[in-house]
């Protein structure tokens, strides 16, 4: 979470409001996970959003894990990381996908 690679935010939390996790849904055809009836974070695909880590769906589970509570604005700020992570981690998969031949193994 300290690269200099999460840095720059790819994500949008748009909406002024209560900032209470009241639900968490992915809707895929807008890239948001809207988090109560107004407010959502946007800017996500539906690969980081199925990410999985440790058998974790975490851009889903850090959420979820927050149900009920008032995010504060580090947390907001904290979870754009997050997802900025989970790209660059996904990324850097794929990189060594291509440098490997015949990765993964057959």
């Amino acid at each position: 979470m300290a690269s200099s690679a999460i840095g720059n935010l790819i994500t949008r939390y748009p909406i002024s409001g209560s900032d209470i996790v009241e639900r968490v849904d992915y809707i895929e055809n807008e890239g948001k996970i809207r988090i109560n009836k107004m407010q959502y974070f946007e800017g996500i695909s539906r690969d980081i959003w199925e990410f999985n880590i440790g058998g974790y769906q975490v851009s889903k589970k850090w959420l979820q894990d927050r149900k009920g509570r008032k995010l504060t604005y580090d947390e907001l700020v904290h979870y754009q990381h997050v997802i900025a992570a989970l790209s660059a981690t996904k990324q850097l998969m794929s990189d060594i996908d291509d440098i490997i031949p015949g990765w993964p193994l057959e």
